[in-house]
């Protein structure tokens, strides 16, 4: 028989899976207590010192075609695309670069590549990709390819520098997201902005409902589930209460009149992002912010496709720095996409199918501004891809080293960082 400590549903657990979810039904508590299950009891985080700076990761489901976001200015481009390739004269040019050129949906980012708050690290992956979905989104959320892991880059992260349980340390926005899984430190998952709060039934005041389950969890008597559980709704009450007041809702400023592409409407990311830059300027504590978008997975119809993905991506990061500069913030602040792969080198006709090493850019005052890596498109793998030149861990040890605390033993070993930050 399993011991009722052993089921201890600690409020960590609570917030950290579904913060958002289970305020809003009550469904949510099964899942609770099949993950105290697997968690056990609650140990004392490491306390490594990190700074107070903030890391944004912006995730591109699906696999983001690299070739096609930061273009190389050679023929052999156009000749393993001729359809989807973009002409050299529609690109957006990089001042004092002559090998590459950003989409066109992309020239909201020219003015960051010009103010050296732009870096390009090109040909990341692993070097036994598998091209699935699953097993390389596993290996880029785990950061241990080829070997199981309980627990996310971020999660280790946060478990070696926390001692505290604040569910908003870290914060993932438009579900959650394996990244942030830890052993023991908390996360909050934000659906919906709007819709972060108690549901009550139909004829119920919310506020009375929750005032009602506070004095419930009050005083915390014993262990096991019940104590658990009353933690939890103190918790999960607080935590909804802080972030009614950060105001999430509030638009970020408009992209430039000249920097538009003419096709800009807000997505995922857009409105991931102006939820983190609310966080950020709203100054709760928060530390990891992981904005999750969709869509990436272009097999076909392609260019219209990744083109309105771009001209969200791009007008979102813009919009984003312009927020967080206003609000004085920009300083601490470093962002990073991430995708599970590349695509393919060689078109397929409307779309381009799963590859391996991708292109990843990393935002703000931080960056030197530089490109790294060079796809070498006279010498694809044997798949037809862009070889995985710059190991993903690569590309997490400069968002750790941005982050302060242990980089190293996040990552198992020591990662070439290619000088991209200051």
């Amino acid at each position: 028989m399993t011991d009722e400590r052993d089921l201890d549903l600690s409020r960590r657990s609570f917030v950290g899976l579904a913060a958002g979810g289970a305020l809003a039904g009550a469904a949510a508590w099964a899942g609770l207590v099949e993950s105290a299950v697997a968690a056990g009891a609650e140990a004392t985080a490491a306390g490594k010192v990190a700074t107070d700076r903030v890391l944004v990761v912006v995730q591109e489901g699906g696999g983001n075609d690299g070739l096609n976001t930061v273009v190389p200015i050679t023929g052999r481009y156009h000749d393993l695309r001729p359809t989807l390739g973009l002409a050299d004269s529609s690109l957006v040019r990089l001042t004092g670069e002559t090998g590459y050129g950003l989409h066109p949906s992309l020239k909201p980012l020219a003015a960051l590549w010009g103010a050296k708050q732009l870096s390009i690290v090109q040909g990341v992956g692993y070097p036994d990709n598998s091209r699935s979905h699953f097993q390389a989104l596993d290996s880029w959320w785990s950061a241990t390819p080829g070997r199981a892991a309980t627990t996310g880059w971020l999660g280790r992260w946060l478990d070696a520098t926390s001692t505290g349980a604040d569910p908003l340390r870290a914060v993932s926005i438009g579900g959650g997201n394996p990244a942030l899984r830890a052993a023991r430190s908390p996360s909050t998952a934000i659906v919906d902005p709007a819709g972060f709060s108690l549901a009550a039934p139909p004829g119920v005041s919310a506020a009375k409902l929750a005032a009602a389950l506070v004095r419930c969890a009050s005083p915390v008597e014993g262990g096991g589930m019940r104590a658990a559980a009353q933690r939890a709704i103190a918790t999960a009450s607080d935590v909804a209460e802080r972030v009614a007041a950060a105001d999430l809702d509030r638009a970020l400023p408009a992209v430039p009149a000249d920097a538009g592409s003419g096709e800009y409407v807000a997505g995922d990311v857009t409105a991931g992002l102006q939820v983190a830059a609310n966080l950020i300027a709203a100054n709760l504590g928060t530390r990891v912010i992981v904005v999750n978008a969709g869509g990436f997975d272009t097999h076909a119809n392609q260019a219209t496709t990744h083109r309105a993905l771009l001209a969200d991506l791009g007008g979102g990061i813009a919009r984003f720095q312009q927020a967080v500069a206003k609000s004085g913030q920009a300083a601490r602040v470093l962002l990073v996409t991430t995708s599970e792969f590349g695509r393919r080198a060689r078109e397929n006709g409307s779309g381009t199918d799963h590859g391996n090493g991708g292109t990843h850019l990393v935002v703000g005052p931080g960056v030197k501004g530089s490109i790294v890596g060079t796809p070498n498109l006279a010498k694809l793998d044997p798949q037809g891809d862009v070889a995985a030149s710059i190991d993903v861990r690569s590309l997490y040890a400069i968002a750790l080293s941005w982050l302060g605390g242990p980089v190293d033993e996040v990552l198992g070993r020591s990662w070439d960082t290619y000088g991209v930050l200051r």
